[in-house]
């Protein structure tokens, strides 16, 4: 016979009792729904990064990465792409990075780089933009704790640290 979709199939967690080893020891605490005030505020203290190039620049694998690479160091931020319309000159091509509205890396200067083969190079200092990111996240909020994965100690911002 042919078994449907509601069918349970022998080992099925459905049919019969758990093992009492796979059984929670305590139940995971329910946290409250969340507000859509309280959605929004969250959304408000969020980092935002806007990446900006010029359209038909050839820039565009130099956003690509540089979003992915953003996203895996801080996930938490918020990353907006702004394509600006394309230059007359082509030595006036724009690849910047801006954190909360202040250009953290790049302008034209870092994007005219070209080697003999009339190939772009772009040079984003993940080290600088990192110091960016963590100095807008202090001002949206001063009173949160931060720890780095890597450093594996948390930093408190705010009364009473001295900051």
């Amino acid at each position: 016979s042919s078994a449907g979709a509601g069918d349970f199939f022998e080992g099925d967690f459905a049919t019969k009792d758990p093992s009492p080893d796979v059984l929670p020891l305590s139940p995971l605490p329910v946290s409250p729904p969340l507000s859509f005030r309280k959605f929004l505020t969250m959304q408000e203290k969020r980092v935002v990064v806007t990446i900006q190039y010029n359209a038909n620049s050839g820039l565009r694998p130099y956003f690509l990465t540089a979003a992915k690479r953003i996203k895996e160091r801080h996930p938490d931020v918020v990353i907006e792409k702004l394509i600006l319309p394309e230059p007359d000159e082509p030595a006036d091509r724009v690849f910047a990075i801006s954190v909360d509205g202040k250009v953290a890396v790049g302008g034209k200067q870092r994007s005219r780089g070209e080697d003999g083969d009339g190939h772009r190079h772009v040079f984003v200092s993940l080290e600088e933009l990192g110091f960016a990111i963590e100095k807008a996240r202090r001002k949206k909020r001063p009173h949160s704790s931060y720890g780095g994965i890597d450093e594996g100690t948390a930093v408190s911002y705010g009364e009473g640290d001295g900051t």
